[in-house]
């Protein structure tokens, strides 16, 4: 018997493209019907009191008014804006997809967010332009800004999406915030600077209080900072210029510890001045 000829390279790429295609096909189906399935189970959870109708506003502090101990209730999975769907109606899903309920409320999340905040990346994957992860990547994103930076990231990212990187999606995102959540914007670049710190560990000669630092008995001690960036950048120039002074003079050192050494002699010579 004569065997069957080994596949050609060639024909394997082929078949790998047309496999990836038929996945993502597949993963929007998925989508769509699961976005049906949670547009089904949207309405009629909550009393007309409490929500002033299917679908109405409702605030964290009215659903857990509202809430029975073991009952339903609605829970918004996606940004703000998108519809409530009933809580057993998610883990109902997630169970019949095999995923735990955090992946499952999480694929919900991304569902309702892209389905009726980024219409037009919902219709760009639904027509097989933009692959099924890469809009769950960027819908992650929008659910924590408001409806419209949501819009704004949307008529942006679209006709790029199939290509674009986390940096640039993060970059969007965070103009998106500064153009219509000036406030946000600032808070955050707030809490970002009120986390600045130089912790030099002088007291632990043994194991570090930093994760995963250790220091030996070699008089070696960690530092570790978070800077502006303007100073760090003056911090890295005086570094460089003091490593590569070092080497000039024939220091047999290498890059690190020069510039190591080049931070204790910025510290001593700022001590020597008599700044009074």
């Amino acid at each position: 018997m004569t065997p069957a000829p080994a596949p050609q390279p060639s024909g394997l790429l082929a078949c790998a493209v047309s496999a990836q295609r038929e996945a993502q096909a597949a993963e929007t189906r998925l989508w769509e019907a699961a976005a049906e399935w949670c547009a089904a189970h949207a309405e009629g959870h909550v009393p007309d009191c409490v929500a002033g109708g299917p679908l109405g506003v409702v605030t964290d502090e009215l659903l857990a008014a509202y809430e029975v101990e073991g009952g339903d209730r609605l829970i918004g999975a996606g940004g703000p804006g998108t519809p409530l769907v009933a809580q057993f109606a998610v883990i109902e899903l997630a169970t019949a997809l095999g995923r735990s309920d955090a992946s499952g409320r999480a694929f919900v999340g991304a569902v309702m967010e892209t389905r009726f905040r980024l219409p037009l990346l919902w219709e760009a994957m639904t027509s097989g332009r933009v692959a099924p992860w890469r809009v769950r990547r960027i819908a992650e994103e929008t659910m924590k800004v408001g409806a419209e930076a949501a819009a704004f990231v949307d008529r942006m990212i679209t006709p790029v999406a199939h290509k674009t990187g986390l940096r640039a999606l993060d970059g969007l995102v965070a103009d998106a915030i500064a153009r219509y959540q000036p406030e946000t914007a600032e808070a955050d670049i707030a809490d970002a600077h009120a986390a600045k710190h130089v912790t030099i560990e002088l007291d632990q000669p043994g194991r570090s209080t930093i994760q995963g630092a250790v220091c030996a008995f070699d008089g070696l001690v960690r530092l570790d900072g978070l800077l502006d960036r303007a100073d760090a950048e003056d911090l890295d120039h005086a570094l460089r210029h003091l490593a590569a002074e070092q080497s000039a003079l024939g220091s047999p050192l290498d890059l690190g510890e020069r510039r190591a050494a080049a931070l204790g002699q910025l510290a001593r010579n700022q001590t020597m001045l008599d700044l009074g």
